[in-house]
């Protein structure tokens, strides 16, 4: 019984890790278009621009924080799953 809590616990730390090596470069490219669109409207004058680029500071700042908690501790630890496992 704690085995199967324990295996539902690495398979959800894998999953998270998983979730985050996905998010970061899709964040960071989303992040620079948005940005580049927003520089590009205060360039030319349009208050819409100083959203875009605040929305792209918030993606930045989102992504930053899933890159420094992207550890799986429980992998660091060896707990990881084998196709036996499952």
């Amino acid at each position: 019984m704690q085995k199967d809590e324990e295996y539902k616990t690495i398979a959800k730390a894998e999953l998270v890790q998983g979730v985050k090596a996905l998010y970061i470069p899709l964040s960071a490219f989303l992040a620079c278009v948005i940005m580049a669109g927003g520089v590009y409207l205060i360039i030319n004058g349009e208050a819409f621009g100083y959203f875009m680029f605040a929305l792209a500071i918030v993606i930045i700042i989102s992504a930053v924080f899933a890159f420094l908690t992207f550890q799986n501790k429980l992998r660091a630890d060896g707990g990881i799953l084998d196709k036996e496992d499952t």
